[in-house]
Parts: C-alpha cells; sequence; structure tokens
C-alpha cells in the first residue's frame, strides 16, 4: 500500500501480518522492518523514528540529537521528522491515527508526522510546512499524502476533543460541522473526520496536491486498528525514503 502522488519517493505502509508495536513484540520490530526493506529493494544509510507523544514536535534529521534503538536511531520528544538528505529512511507508527507526508519536490525535502487528534487539532500539519520553509522549501512544491485512518462513522469522541478543535477557528470560513457530527442532542458525543480535518489544514495553508487515501484502518482487515481491535492493538508502519 503506498501513495500513487509521491511516485518520486520510495514510500510503504507495511500492514499485517507484521506489527510494529514495540511494547508488543518487541525486537522483531526490526526484523520486520528489514523484511519489508528487503522485498522492495530498499537499503537506507539509516532509519530514524519518532517516540510519537502526540505532541506538535517535529525533528530535523539533520540537526536535533536522536538516540540508538533497536532500529537506527530515534527521536524521543517528537511526532515528526524531516530531512533534506537522500537515503535516509523516515518511519512511523499508526493504528487508527493520521499519517502525513509532504513531499518538497524542487528542493527534495521530505516529511512525516503522525497526526492524532491531539496532534491534529494543534495543527502539527501547519508545523511540518513551517519546517518545509525553514529549510528552503516553497508550498507551491509541497505534495501531500494523508494516510489511512479511522473514518468518522467509527471514530466517537467527547466534548473536550470537540473544544480541542476551536484552534481551527482562525481558519477562513471554517465550521465545526466541516468536520464533526454530533450524535446526541446534548452535544456531548460526536463523530469526528480526520481525514477532513488535516485536509483543511493543508489548505488553508496553500497546499494544493494533495491525495488522501480512500483506506479506513477500521473497516480493512489488513490494516491494525485500536478502535476496532481493542487493547491488544497492533501498529501499521510507514516508511518514507528519498533516492
Amino acid at each position: 500500500m503506498k501513495s500513487l502522488l509521491l511516485k518520486e519517493i520510495y514510500n510503504r505502509i507495511y500492514l499485517k501480518p507484521y506489527d510494529f508495536r514495540y511494547a508488543k513484540v518487541g525486537d522483531k520490530v526490526k526484523n520486520y522492518i528489514e523484511e519489508n526493506l528487503k522485498k522492495d529493494n530498499v537499503e537506507p544509510k539509516e532509519i530514524y523514528s519518532s517516540y510519537q507523544c502526540h505532541s506538535t514536535n517535529i525533528s530535523i534529521v539533520e540537526r536535533d540529537k536522536a538516540e540508538n534503538f533497536i532500529y537506527g536511531k530515534i527521536f524521543l520528544n517528537s511526532d515528526g521528522m524531516i530531512t533534506s538528505s537522500k537515503n535516509v529512511g523516515l518511519f512511523i507508527k499508526f493504528a487508527d491515527c493520521t499519517p502525513l507526508v509532504l513531499y518538497e519536490r524542487e528542493n527534495h525535502i521530505l516529511g512525516i508526522v503522525h497526526s492524532g487528534w491531539r496532534g491534529t487539532s494543534k495543527k502539527i500539519g501547519e508545523s511540518l510546512i513551517e519546517k518545509i520553509l525553514e529549510l528552503g522549501g516553497k508550498r507551491e512544491n509541497i505534495l501531500a499524502y494523508i494516510g489511512p485512518s479511522i473514518d468518522s462513522k467509527n471514530y466517537e469522541v467527547g466534548k473536550d476533543v470537540y473544544d480541542a478543535f476551536d484552534s481551527f477557528n482562525t481558519y477562513k470560513n471554517f465550521k465545526k460541522s466541516d468536520i464533526f457530527i454530533s450524535k446526541d442532542n446534548k452535544n456531548e458525543k460526536f463523530l469526528l473526520n480526520m481525514k477532513k480535518a488535516n485536509k483543511i489544514i493543508l489548505e488553508n495553508n496553500g497546499i494544493k496536491n494533495i491525495e488522501v487515501s480512500k483506506e479506513i484502518t477500521f473497516d480493512n482487515i489488513n490494516l491494525h486498528s485500536a478502535r476496532r481491535d481493542g487493547k491488544n492493538y497492533g501498529l501499521n508502519g510507514m516508511m518514507v525514503m528519498m533516492r
């Protein structure tokens, strides 16, 4: 499974039977990554991942300090990474959260983030765009991929999540009903559309070339889903790399 828009780079979503939840499978994660890279005949000179703490922190590979991990290196206080180097793999894990990839194709800058509801409400996609601009990129050159995630009909959230998206009120013509459907008359339970929320962030930041995956983690039995599978859920993986 991969993005067609990002055909200029290596991008791949690693599906079941692979599980990248380190707390569950331990060091097998390293073997699973190696197996998938070997199948695709890809050999990164280094692999970077992030701890994924539901922040808007994005690490720059060439600048920020990473720790040694069972596979490659890991940024401990980060939900994404960005690089301007070729043959550097960027790897994230996700279940129902949204993987977001941005590629600046002229200046060759690549970034990937894990965007849960907290990161999305804090506009982590906007933070990634700002990092690309900081490294010399231009908005008009950015290709964006919003990957598989849970759909709104299976993603019930409470009033606290609804209120967190007040941050989107800075966007012109934005209405909460663009991304939320109320489930009750008391307005205490809502259905949240994560893909649409991330697309709104990108569009309001001048990104025009956007691919939105049609795959739904909850419905696709080849993808892990925390909401569907419960406490023993697994994690999907996504690797991107410029060659």
